[in-house]
C-alpha cells in the first residue's frame, strides 16, 4: 500500500531519532571503556551530531575517562570549525563543560588550548580562573597555557587580568607571557590604548637612569617622592625581562618598527593625549 507525504515524512523522522539513541548508546559504551573520541552519528544532521556529542561529553566526565576527553577536546575544535551558528556554539559550550568539569590537569591543558584554537571571543570566561596567580612569585601550571589562549581569542574582557599579571607578577616568565599576548590586542578599538598606557607605565617605571624623583613640600620642607619608580635589582630584572617585551608588543599592535623600549616609552610620552593615532586604523 502506497504511504502518504506526511506517513514518509513520519517515517523518516522515527528513523532519524533511532540513529540519535543508537548513538548516546555507542558514546555511553565508549564512556566506560574510554576508548577515545567519540564516534560520529550516522546521517548529516548538525544538530543530531551535536546532540550526540554532548551526550558523550557528559558520559566521558561522569566516568572521569580522561584519555577519552582528551579526544572530545580535538573532535569539540575541529567541529566547532565547520559548523556555524547555535551548533558552533554548542560545541564551544563542550569545550568549556570539560574545562570547568574536569580537574585532571592534562585535560585542562587540552581544553585550554583548544578554546584558544577557537579563535572565538565568548568562550573567554571559562579561561578568567586560570588567570589567577596567588603567589606573585610562582606560575600555576596553567597559567602560561591560559594566557596563550587569551591572545588567541582577543577577549577585551581578558585585557584586565592580563594587565595585572604584566604589572604585579614576580615571575618573569608570566609578565613576558601577557605582554605578549595582549600584543594581540592592536585592532580592538576600545582597550588598545588602555593597554599602551599601561604597559608603558609599568615598564617605565624600571627604565634605567630615571630613578626616583624627590621635591620639596613648600609649607612643611619636608622631602616626597614624585613617583614610584622601582629601584635596585627588581627594577633592573624587571627592565631587563620586559622591554624587548614591551617592544614586540607594541610594534604588532601598531604596525610600527621602533627599535627599543626608550623609543617607545618616548613616543608615548610624545602621544600621551592622543593614543589612539598611533594605530594604523588612524593613519
Amino acid at each position: 500500500m502506497r504511504r502518504t507525504a506526511s506517513e514518509r515524512e513520519k517515517s523518516a523522522h522515527r528513523r532519524l531519532a533511532a540513529c540519535a539513541v543508537a548513538a548516546l548508546c555507542a558514546f555511553g559504551r565508549g564512556a566506560s571503556a574510554g576508548d577515545g573520541p567519540t564516534p560520529a552519528l550516522p546521517g548529516d544532521d548538525p544538530v543530531a551530531l551535536v546532540t550526540a556529542f554532548e551526550g558523550g561529553v557528559k558520559a566521558h566526565l561522569k566516568d572521569r575517562a580522561v584519555e577519552a576527553l582528551v579526544a572530545d577536546t580535538k573532535e569539540a575544535l575541529a567541529r566547532h570549525g565547520k559548523a556555524d551558528g547555535k551548533v558552533r556554539e554548542r560545541y564551544g559550550a563542550a569545550l568549556a563543560s570539560i574545562l570547568r568539569g574536569c580537574t585532571d590537569d592534562g585535560v585542562q591543558k587540552a581544553a585550554i588550548v583548544a578554546i584558544g584554537e577557537t579563535k572565538d571571543a565568548a568562550l573567554f570566561p571559562p579561561l578568567r580562573p586560570f588567570l589567577a596567580q596567588p603567589n606573585k612569585k610562582e606560575t600555576p601550571p596553567l597559567l602560561l597555557a591560559a594566557v596563550d589562549a587569551c591572545g588567541k581569542l582577543v577577549a577585551d574582557e581578558a585585557v584586565p587580568p592580563l594587565i595585572a599579571i604584566v604589572k604585579d607578577s614576580k615571575s618573569m616568565p608570566a609578565a613576558q607571557a601577557a605582554m605578549k599576548a595582549l600584543g594581540s590586542f592592536g585592532g580592538s578599538k576600545r582597550m588598545r590604548a588602555t593597554i599602551v598606557k599601561e604597559l608603558s607605565g609599568t615598564v617605565g617605571k624600571d627604565r634605567p637612569g630615571v630613578g626616583r624623583k624627590y621635591d620639596r613640600d613648600a609649607e612643611t620642607g619636608e622631602t616626597y617622592s614624585q613617583g614610584e619608580t622601582r629601584t635596585g635589582e627588581e627594577g633592573q630584572n624587571r627592565w631587563a625581562s620586559l622591554a624587548p617585551a614591551l617592544v614586540e608588543a607594541f610594534n604588532r599592535m601598531t604596525g610600527q618598527s621602533c627599535g627599543s623600549a626608550e623609543e617607545w616609552l618616548s613616543l608615548v610620552d610624545k602621544y600621551k593625549n592622543r593614543l589612539h593615532e598611533l594605530f594604523p586604523s588612524v593613519r
